[in-house]
């Protein structure tokens, strides 16, 4: 995927949320793992999928070997950082304001 220099600030913010979502739950991924094909999806949402019909990526249909699961460590923390700033996004500024006031009171 390639970005274009002219995309705002939110259109980056929703390329990189549809990045981190897992195509199966339509949430972030949680434990990512990577499949031979390269698509990523949670290991519960991969392993629940499979449920003992023959294994392909439910993107692409490649075959794949169901004990080829690799931990997407990358990608995991990427999920981690976007959770962080979306909960900071949601901080009231008034509460942003005090907790830097007694952290500068802390200093003295």
């Amino acid at each position: 995927m390639e970005l274009g220099l002219e995309q705002s600030g939110a259109g980056c913010a929703k390329t990189l949320q549809d990045e981190l979502t897992c195509p199966i739950c339509l949430d972030y991924f949680k434990d990512p793992v990577s499949l031979d094909c390269d698509h990523n999806f949670c290991r519960a949402c991969i392993t629940q999928c499979w449920g003992g019909i023959p294994v392909s990526c439910p993107q692409c249909r490649e075959t794949v070997q169901e004990r080829n699961l690799r931990l997407n460590r990358q990608l995991a923390n990427m999920v981690e950082i976007a959770n962080r700033l979306s909960l900071q996004a949601y901080e009231p500024s008034w509460y942003r304001r005090s907790y830097n006031k007694i952290n500068d009171l802390a200093v003295w």
